[in-house]
């Protein structure tokens, strides 16, 4: 959930920005490994916000990619799993239609959490993440 703006550079190219807010549970389950009893699986809730700083491009009248990095900070949910806080990047494709002063949108994406993480530790555990983004535009 979130607000992003888009900034006209050239003809087909924008400048994507924001704020958006991200909040799930993340659950890891560990493999057994050798005579031991299997580990429990461990659960966390996460909450993100994130300044993206993405480029955008038109291909076509309906069609798009954007990507780049984004600044995230993490609320909470580091009792198991490492901070998620820092700069990542994300990549993604995208339809969209426009009507009159609005446009909808669909756009899937592949996001990398913490690829330069605020809190560096030895065998950081970043955070990958697929995902559908849908939305709707209005052009000022």
């Amino acid at each position: 959930m979130g607000v992003l703006f888009l900034r006209k550079i050239s003809r087909k190219l924008f400048l994507e920005t924001g704020v958006t807010f991200f909040k799930t549970t993340v659950e890891a389950s560990f493999p057994k490994v050798g005579p031991e009893p299997p580990h429990p699986s461990i659960t966390e809730n996460l909450e993100l916000i994130t300044i993206p700083a993405y480029l955008n491009y038109s291909i076509g009248k309906h069609f798009f990619i954007d990507g780049g990095i984004f600044v995230a900070t993490q609320f909470g949910g580091e009792k198991y799993f490492d901070s998620q806080s820092g700069i990542g990047y994300n990549i993604g494709v995208g339809v969209k239609f426009n009507h009159k002063n609005f446009t909808f949108y669909a756009n899937p994406f592949f996001k990398r959490h913490a690829w330069i993480p605020f809190k560096e530790k030895r065998y950081h555990l970043k955070l990958t993440e697929g995902g559908f983004q849908v939305g709707v535009g209005y052009q000022f």
